[in-house]
């Protein structure tokens, strides 16, 4: 079946390792074999992620994410590049949140663009993201990192970047707000009537437990030395940056 055929049938996962994006991540990688069932093919980060970088950096010219695309009529691809804004080792340089970012997202578009129908991005307050990466040099760099810079790192930033990338795509940005009602709704949406049934089922509970946010109260200073106030400050910036996204063209927070 030709590309055009297809059409715009891809969802593409772009990240971040967020506790609820390494959950999706999971989700499809785990189950495989129920999503086929249901119409979606799924690709887990480990085979995404390097057929993406390969492709953008012409070093296959394209030929493994060709493969990853190759689906039965009426079968929806969902891609899922928990990596997709770059390595999480390189977080926080240069006062970036993903430095590689910009170069990953222009790059994806230009080899998928023609076949994405939905790119999904997963956020986080930064300090929740970086106890979720867990690097230890990264939470070295965190601690050597004053406040201000910290507070000036911007999701919606970040959206901006995504929605220039995919113009005319819908973009759906994942909050920790998104499994507040269960993982129904947020499974429903991305994965249509399998995923609504895959909810209720030890699929979805397991899904549920590994996304939501447990009380990181004590753990946020003790592994990468942020306190209180500024915990406060970096959760007020986060629900400025939700409003911002929101409010963007074509973006659905959730």
């Amino acid at each position: 079946m030709t590309d055009s055929a297809q059409g715009r049938d891809v969802t593409l996962f772009v990240g971040a390792p967020t506790r609820l994006g390494t959950a999706l991540n999971d989700f499809v990688r785990i189950n495989g074999v129920a999503l086929r069932a249901g119409g979606v093919e799924p690709r887990p980060n480990r085979l995404v992620t390097k057929a993406l970088r390969a492709a953008i950096g012409g070093t296959d010219n394209g030929a493994s994410l060709a493969v990853l695309l190759q689906v039965n009529a009426g079968v929806r691809p969902f891609l899922s590049a928990l990596n997709g804004l770059g390595r999480p080792t390189t977080a926080l340089r240069k006062s970036e949140l993903f430095p590689e970012a910009e170069r990953m997202l222009l790059g994806a578009a230009g080899v998928l663009g023609h076949r994405v129908g939905r790119v999904v991005l997963a956020v986080e307050p930064i300090h929740s993201l970086f106890l979720s990466i867990g690097f230890d040099d990264l939470a070295e760099r965190v601690r050597n990192t004053r406040w201000e810079v910290l507070y000036e790192v911007s999701w919606a930033d970040l959206a901006r970047e995504v929605r220039a990338a995919f113009a005319d795509t819908e973009i759906v940005v994942l909050t920790p707000f998104a499994v507040r009602d269960g993982a129904t709704p947020l499974l429903h949406y991305l994965f249509g009537s399998v995923g609504f049934e895959l909810a209720d089922e030890v699929a979805g509970v397991t899904f549920l437990n590994a996304a939501r946010t447990a009380d990181q109260s004590t753990e946020v200073y003790a592994k990468i030395g942020i306190d209180h106030v500024t915990t406060d400050l970096l959760n007020q910036r986060f629900a400025e940056d939700m409003k911002a996204m929101a409010a963007m063209p074509g973006v659905r927070v959730m």
